[in-house]
């Protein structure tokens, strides 16, 4: 198992977004500003955005994907959703804080 890099619990961590994920999380979560303020005025870093995001922001902002998944009638939008929460939880694979961290 790879060793997670360890970062402070306020340390905002480095989440790459395509525009398509950034309009799914705008367009249909229910994610507060505290949240999506960053996606609105985020740029372009080549194809990608990479925003900020401590992991517990991180966590709840996946929470609103999964959320809106789990309620999605549109069989397609639902299966885009379901990738989208699987790109952000796989952060936990490879960032940890001392919340997160085992004892």
């Amino acid at each position: 198992m790879k060793r997670r890099k360890r970062v402070d619990v306020d340390e905002r961590v480095p989440v790459r977004l395509t525009l398509d994920d950034r309009n799914l999380i705008l367009d249909h979560t229910m994610a507060g500003s505290d949240l999506t303020q960053r996606l609105k005025v985020a740029e372009l870093h080549g194809k990608r955005l990479v925003v900020g995001f401590t992991l517990s922001e991180l966590e709840e902002l996946y929470g609103y994907v999964a959320a809106e998944a789990n309620h999605m009638e549109d069989a397609k939008l639902e299966r885009r959703l379901d990738r989208l929460f699987g790109r952000l939880r796989a952060y936990e694979d490879i960032y940890e804080d001392e919340l997160s961290a085992p004892r």
